[in-house]
């Protein structure tokens, strides 16, 4: 109300004035119409000069999110693959060869194929730790190990690893590069800034009061640490030794939706490296296993972060 007082108030106010000095407002007529056309005519030019001010900035709106699914992933891999059989591949023996890593690449005489093989384990490393950890790079062939791939650390302190590619793996890219996730998995939640061992605090590893494993003692804001303490007290779950195959299986179907596979069941390592494989690789949705175990890895920013940058990556090989 009192908006409309003021304004009513000023109305008034200026029609006494004219009407008192009509006689110099009908003088003043020619000079207003002609400041009005000019007035009229500056606003067309702005208009003219300006569209963009004259419409709305759709450009927000307009922007499409478009979710990878595992499909987008799979034409991705299939084009690695078909590039790698194009190399005409040497399949090393079972001794193996191993390169030497340095600045994250490898030195020496370099087969074709291993380089491939090699530059998709960098470009799928979670972080540039991780990837500067990792101090050679082992493939080798060995149609009696089932194993597809393996790290292991090469020093007391966890902070130098060994990458190693069975080549039964690269007859299928969709184990490989799944399988590339999980092992980095193991980097990812073992690596020095996870673990703490005898030479950091004395007698840690008799008095640790995470979990203990063989590169050490869990640090209590480590992954792992934290994924045992949530997935792994349950009675019955550490059974303090690796299940084996038939073992695995059992405890598998015995608690459906736990575990996103039965090796997951091996050991609270191989749950953790099980896991983020799936929560990168798989679709997330209705059909998901080990739901709260999915939704912990999607707590940590960094881990989210992987899994978009990983997928896209994936897809854009098949682009």
């Amino acid at each position: 109300m009192q908006f409309d007082q003021t304004y009513n108030g000023g109305m008034k106010h200026h029609a006494i004035r004219a009407y008192r000095n009509k006689a110099f407002f009908y003088g003043l007529l020619p000079i207003l119409g002609l400041v009005a056309i000019l007035g009229l005519i500056l606003l067309r030019l702005e208009g003219a000069q300006s569209p963009a001010q004259q419409l709305p900035d759709t450009s927000r709106s307009q922007q499409v999110v478009v979710e990878l699914t595992k499909q987008d992933l799979r034409a991705g891999w299939e084009e690695r693959q078909a590039r790698f059989e194009a190399t005409n591949p040497q399949y090393p023996d079972a001794e193996g060869i191993n390169y030497p890593v340095v600045n994250n690449e490898l030195v020496g005489d370099i087969d074709p194929a291993d380089q491939l093989v090699w530059d998709i384990v960098v470009s799928l490393a979670p972080t540039d730790e991780v990837l500067g950890s990792t101090s050679e790079f082992f493939v080798y062939f060995d149609e009696e190990d089932d194993t597809l791939a393996f790290v292991e650390s090469t020093d007391e302190r966890n902070t130098s690893w060994t990458f190693g590619i069975n080549y039964l793996a690269v007859n299928s890219f969709e184990d490989l590069v799944p399988t590339i996730i999980h092992e980095y998995g193991h980097i990812l939640s073992l690596q020095d800034s996870q673990t703490i061992v005898d030479s950091e605090e004395s007698g840690i590893l008799s008095s640790c009061s995470t979990y203990l494993v063989e590169e050490g003692c869990l640090d209590q804001d480590s992954y792992l640490a934290e994924f045992y303490n949530q997935f792994w007290t349950e009675p019955g779950f550490d059974i303090q030794r690796d299940r084996t195959a038939e073992e695995s299986l059992v405890f598998f179907e015995q608690n459906p939706g736990v575990f996103v596979s039965d090796y997951a069941t091996t050991n609270p390592a191989e749950d953790f490296a099980e896991t983020l494989m799936t929560y990168v690789i798989e679709d997330r949705g209705e059909n998901d296993t080990a739901t709260d175990k999915l939704d912990f890895l999607a707590s940590y920013q960094e881990l989210v972060d992987y899994r978009d940058n990983a997928r896209r990556l994936i897809a854009a090989w098949g682009q």
